[in-house]
């Protein structure tokens, strides 16, 4: 078993995209600094964005305002 979570966040192991897969285009919702995110998760409504980043030597709860992906 691999532990990511031990990564280099450096080379973008922790940053969250989103995909149109009718265009094919790519776009960084969050990037890998500072800290990584990890375990995202979308609101019902596509407007919220909530994920786990390392703060220093702690975890801290992130939500970011995205616009709707649904």
């Amino acid at each position: 078993m691999i532990d990511l979570y031990r990564a280099d966040v450096h080379k973008g192991t922790y940053a969250i995209f989103s995909t149109n897969l009718t265009t094919k285009q790519t776009t960084t919702l969050v990037s890998a600094f500072p800290g990584g995110a990890t375990r995202p998760e979308l609101s019902r409504n596509g407007r919220t964005l909530a994920f786990v980043r390392r703060v220093r030597d702690k975890e801290a709860l992130v939500f970011k305002y995205v616009v709707s992906m649904l």
